[in-house]
């Protein structure tokens, strides 16, 4: 089984846009799969079967630069300021994701595309991940608007009595998913360096939402790091006959080698930005 895993990351979900556009992958995925805006990549890159996946790519890269391209295009602030989330379950609200989700993801086209899909989102009752698949068509729009909110910047999804919070609190990139499903080849797309942090001028940090973007950000990236390095265990013991997984997984890990910028606003400049430094990372690893 071959696998497709993104990663989340906001607005630099571009990037894995652009990874995709340069690499030209004809093969196309069995299974699909991300957390945060890796959901929503994942999410309607599956409504495509295998051969039409570079048709898939192409026009993702046509929703980033339409739908996505204008600021508030995901989330607002309450008014005013977004003080109203002091006594909220968050400072904003994700009505334009909502409406992303409700246009571009087609439940028919889902499930005739043969194409495996899983969403995580993580619950904030339980404090577990949950992995939403095509046979829960009931839920999945609803799990790919889960999966993308950010907590305490948007208002937590409601689902068969949880409250859902994006994956990537717990599961930056849900390549445990990719393996449990049985995936034998898994490309893993993140959005951000793996052997170095971003290095942010004191003077960014303008109120406690920078602070707390800051260590989730942090958070995340030794989260991913060490999913990377049990997967890489898994496949040390499997070639000494030492572990109880049988069968070798080829992972391809493809990342931006500086980091991206960020913002909580979908502006199209970045986005092209985002799009072309991808565009040009999956070149060179298709070229070797």
């Amino acid at each position: 089984m071959r696998a497709l895993v993104l990663s989340g990351g906001g607005i630099k979900g571009a990037f894995q846009v652009g990874v995709l556009m340069g690499l030209k992958d004809t093969q196309g995925f069995d299974l699909i799969t991300g957390s945060s805006v890796g959901a929503i990549n994942a999410a309607y890159l599956a409504q495509y079967k295998k051969e039409e996946f570079d048709l898939g790519v192409m026009r993702l890269a046509e929703m980033w630069r339409t739908a996505l391209g204008y600021a508030e295009s995901v989330w607002s602030k309450r008014f005013p300021f977004g003080i109203p989330g002091l006594w909220k379950r968050s400072i904003g609200k994700q009505s334009g994701l909502k409406h992303l989700v409700k246009n571009y993801i087609d439940l028919d086209k889902l499930q005739s595309s043969y194409v495996e899909l899983s969403i995580p989102a993580a619950d904030l009752v339980t404090g577990e991940i949950e992995h939403f698949r095509k046979d829960m068509p009931k839920y999945l729009k609803r799990a790919i608007v889960a999966s993308a909110t950010i907590p305490i910047a948007m208002e937590p999804v409601e689902i068969l009595g949880g409250l859902y919070v994006d994956a990537g609190v717990r599961e930056m990139a849900p390549l445990k998913e990719a393996i449990r499903r049985g995936a034998t080849e898994i490309v893993l797309i993140t959005t951000q360096p793996l052997d170095t942090m971003e290095i942010i001028k004191k003077d960014k940090f303008k109120d406690t939402f920078d602070v707390g973007a800051r260590v989730l950000s942090m958070s995340l990236s030794e989260i991913i790091r060490n999913d990377i390095c049990k997967c890489r265990t898994i496949n040390e013991k499997v070639a000494t006959g030492t572990g109880k997984l049988k069968r070798y997984i080829n992972l391809t890990v493809i990342n931006p080698r500086r980091a991206l910028k960020s913002s909580m606003n979908f502006e199209l400049d970045l986005i092209e930005s985002h799009i072309q430094t991808g565009i040009d990372t999956g070149r060179m690893k298709r070229n070797g």
